[in-house]
């Protein structure tokens, strides 16, 4: 194996990272506010005055 070879596996590899867990970033994201915990009384958009 060449160097080139070598460092396009080690690009490759590392994109592939990237890829995983930007994905599972965007994945946990969209769960927060479907899994937010609301308590009675509380409004539903956060940072609206009393």
């Amino acid at each position: 194996m060449g160097l080139q070879q070598l460092w396009f596996a080690v690009i490759g590899v590392l994109f592939l990272g990237f890829l995983v867990l930007e994905g599972f970033d965007f994945g946990v994201g969209m769960l927060m506010e479907p899994l937010a915990r609301v308590a009675p009384g509380d409004s539903e958009i956060k940072g609206e005055p009393y």
